[in-house]
């Protein structure tokens, strides 16, 4: 399970936001998320985003929440594009990572571009037909490459 907090919109500062937890279970994920409101984040204050969100989660959630700290703060430009059949593709570009120990330094900026292809579980996609893309398949993550990116910078 991964935990994360996610908004939209300006990179520093937000007031709604979603706590999620991202699980694995095989080869399917899903979320459990919980949407907060009224939030005044300075997201370069780690400390205080967990104060807030902590005031407006679950006690269940708060127990889990408090042996967590912040490791990794991303950003992305991601585009969005759905078939009638539920097939999604986005297209995640413009990707920085930092440091959440030393945000003074800045965003690293990656210069990869993310393309990914989810579908329902029941629905199997024929990698023969991404083969003429050239793409390279395989799994990405950007919460891991950032961490590895970013894990030199400290204070």
């Amino acid at each position: 399970v991964k935990y994360r907090f996610r908004w939209y919109g300006d990179p520093l500062q937000t007031s709604n936001g979603t706590y999620e937890a991202k699980v694995k279970d095989g080869n399917v994920n899903y979320k459990i998320q919980s949407k907060l409101k009224d939030l005044d984040i300075d997201i370069l204050n780690p400390p205080e985003i967990k104060k807030q969100i902590m005031a407006r989660i679950s006690k269940k959630d708060q127990l889990i929440l408090q042996r967590l700290h912040t490791t990794l703060i991303n950003k992305y430009h991601r585009e969005y594009f759905l078939t009638k059949g539920q097939i999604r593709l986005t297209i995640d570009t413009e990707i920085a990572y930092m440091n959440p120990a030393n945000v003074d330094y800045g965003y690293l900026h990656d210069p990869n571009i993310i393309v990914e292809i989810k579908s329902p579980a029941e629905i199997l996609l024929p990698l023969k037909m991404f083969q003429d893309l050239n793409l390279v398949l395989g799994k990405n993550s950007k919460y891991v490459n950032g961490v590895l990116r970013t894990k030199s910078i400290t204070l």
